[in-house]
């Protein structure tokens, strides 16, 4: 989000918890989200569990969200208008269905609908514990026409994560500060860069 200064837009493929649709939600410019995700059980869950709504402050309930519950594969194949901020959310691949989320079919049809100033994010496993794993989502999202920038931060309860932003531009080697209220991000966000090989 802070890699871009239009927020209007924002679509989240997975997700459905509405952990990253509640940080999404802090930024005051944003007009509309469509939320993808296959599981009904966990979008219901997010919605009426009690200890999954203080987690994710509501954010399934908000009126600026429209919930898709259905293949991301599907959805990002309709017409649709350009965001300006996709984040991918999915589960780790560690078995044939889901690694069928991480391929150059799906990050070529994504870079479609992504702006032309857009930034995307995803997920991309640890790169303490499945480095093979992180560095070929990597270059499965270059493959697919996208400049990329790795980062890593120490997720709560996961250890070290890392995550790809990439965008049709070439990214500078920085990560701007966060402009919303945060937790669990380091304020110096230039460690995010470094990596250990």
């Amino acid at each position: 989000m802070s890699n871009t200064s239009d927020h209007e837009r924002v679509l989240i493929l997975g997700g459905g918890d509405g952990l990253a649709l509640r940080e999404v939600l802090k930024y005051p410019k944003l007009k509309h989200v469509d939320l993808v995700d296959i599981d009904p059980l966990v979008i219901g869950l997010a919605k009426t569990n009690p200890k999954l709504i203080t987690q994710n402050n509501c954010s399934l309930l908000d009126e600026r969200v429209n919930i898709h519950s259905e293949d991301a594969k599907k959805f990002i194949l309709r017409e649709l208008q350009p965001y300006k901020v996709i984040i991918i959310d999915f589960p780790d691949p560690v078995d044939p269905v889901i690694s069928s989320l991480y391929t150059i079919e799906l990050f070529s049809q994504t870079a479609k609908i992504l702006s032309k100033q857009g930034v995307l994010v995803c997920q991309s496993n640890s790169p303490e514990d499945t480095l093979t794993v992180f560095w070929s989502i990597g270059k499965t999202i270059n493959m697919a026409g996208l400049n990329t920038l790795e980062y890593n931060v120490i997720v709560p309860s996961f250890g070290l994560w890392g995550f790809h932003l990439a965008s049709h531009f070439k990214l500078p080697r920085i990560i701007p500060s966060i402009s919303v209220q945060h937790q669990a991000l380091t304020s110096d966000m230039r460690i995010c860069l470094l990596f250990l090989r």
